[in-house]
């Protein structure tokens, strides 16, 4: 994640840039969500988002998910 980020510099697209940071924001809330002993409920909507994110940014990308 933290490549990822630091990717995002001014020579990236500002819309592949803030898929790249809503990537980023899905897996870090679905890990602090996990180490703070969410529901399963509330952990699968998180993987979900996380999920959509990835797809969003592989989209963007031109890379197959």
């Amino acid at each position: 994640m933290v490549t990822i980020q630091r990717a995002t510099t001014n020579d990236v697209a500002p819309d592949v840039a803030e898929l790249a940071n809503a990537f980023v924001d899905g897996k870090l809330a679905l890990a602090n969500a996990a180490l703070a002993n969410e529901s399963i409920e509330e952990l699968v909507r998180l993987n979900g988002l996380g999920n959509e994110a990835t797809r969003n940014l592989a989209d963007a990308c031109g890379i197959a998910y």
